[in-house]
């Protein structure tokens, strides 16, 4: 079997309080790649007017300070994904999408497909709708 250079890839839509991630935002996104836990695929951000139209701006590694970060598949966050993304989206928002690689992720599913089994679909429960069940659950 030919190796896996991808394992699963999560596209992920994160609100911004302003047009462009912040510093901050950037910082801790350096710091999980930096740290192994993630690969960076792709990254984009969208901003919707307040008549429902979408922009889509590709990140500049440079301007957006990742210049030392490689994004491995620019473009896998397609058109469609993204305009299923934005549809989310209030009116005179931003968000930035990121399509990421769990690093760890790739290697199962190899050793998995070696097994003669394969991840066929997943669901994400995001961390702030994780945390709020465990809590409500923790009070009851």
């Amino acid at each position: 079997m030919k190796p896996f250079t991808l394992g699963p890839v999560e596209l992920t839509i994160i609100a911004l309080e302003s047009e462009n991630p912040t510093p901050a935002f950037l910082a801790a996104l350096a710091a999980q790649v930096d740290a192994g836990t993630v690969r960076l695929i792709d990254f984009v951000v969208l901003a919707k007017s307040m008549d429902d139209e979408v922009t889509i701006t590709e990140v500049d590694r440079e301007e957006y300070a990742l210049a030392g970060i490689d994004l491995s598949a620019c473009g896998l966050a397609g058109y469609e994904d993204l305009s299923t993304l934005a549809d989310r989206m209030p009116r005179g928002t931003s968000a930035a999408v990121i399509a990421f690689e769990p690093v760890w992720s790739r290697t199962l599913e190899a050793q998995l497909a070696e097994a003669g089994a394969a991840v066929i679909g997943t669901e994400q429960i995001p961390a702030v709708v994780a945390n709020a069940i465990v809590e409500l659950s923790a009070d009851l």
